[in-house]
């Protein structure tokens, strides 16, 4: 992205991402994504793909594909955040990494704490931790690749 010219349009786009990202987060946490419903989805599919499966691996690994999407989501979120913030500030690429995970940080905390308001869920300070984990994979991928491609000054803003 050295040398890309951003604009108002950019940031206005990467930030609408990040909201849209953000309130799919915050409906699928809602009652629709709650165990009750996924293991209506989940376990048949298990059941269909591993017919032996016994009623104690079927819940661990329902468990366990639910916590995956934590991490996977919170990553994609990471991922959108860095790219917004890339766009929006002059800072350099520690800090983005750091102001990303903040973001990933409050938005995990709000969902966790409005989940504990709906009468099918409850929030957890597990799956913010959860959460955050997959923000810092998220955030540590876009590093890597960054690093490995020799990118890391600020993108260089419209006009300058």
């Amino acid at each position: 992205m050295v040398g890309m010219k951003r604009g108002w349009g950019r940031i206005v786009g990467a930030w609408g991402l990040v909201a849209l990202w953000t309130a799919a987060i915050w409906y699928i946490s809602g009652d629709t994504g709650g165990a009750n419903y996924t293991s209506g989805v989940i376990e048949p599919l298990l059941r269909w793909l591993f017919p032996e499966i016994g009623a104690g691996q079927l819940y661990r690994t329902h468990v366990a594909i639910r916590k995956l999407a934590h991490v996977t989501e919170y990553a994609l979120l990471a991922g959108l955040a860095f790219r917004a913030l890339r766009l929006t500030i002059d800072v350099s690429l520690p800090r983005v990494a750091l102001l990303t995970l903040a973001l990933v940080l409050a938005v995990a905390g709000v969902d966790e704490l409005r989940q504990s308001f709906v009468p099918t869920r409850t929030g957890s300070p597990r799956d913010v931790a959860l959460d955050f984990l997959g923000g810092a994979v998220g955030v540590g991928l876009i590093v890597a690749v960054y690093r490995r491609l020799g990118i890391g000054a600020p993108v260089p803003r419209e006009g300058a």
